[in-house]
């Protein structure tokens, strides 16, 4: 897997840590460096496929990462 892949991981990561809630798209784009939503898209995708992240369909902040993903909800 290329490079990009992993940096638009560390950065859902890192905002995550840092803001508690996932980055958008838009967002994605200035943390990775990428220049359009559609790249972020593609790179999801691959991390999606790699099982590192999952996303929830039609949510703006909807990514979670693969290993959160299995913890059940706090009551």
């Amino acid at each position: 897997m290329d490079e990009t892949v992993y940096r638009v991981y560390d950065a859902i990561v890192e905002y995550i840590t840092e803001n508690g809630i996932p980055p958008t798209l838009q967002e994605l784009c200035g943390l990775s460096g990428l220049k359009s939503t559609s790249n972020v898209r593609y790179h999801l995708l691959k991390l999606e496929e790699m099982e590192m992240i999952r996303r929830i369909p039609n949510v703006s902040r909807g990514i979670v990462l693969a290993d959160t993903a299995l913890e059940p909800e706090p009551f």
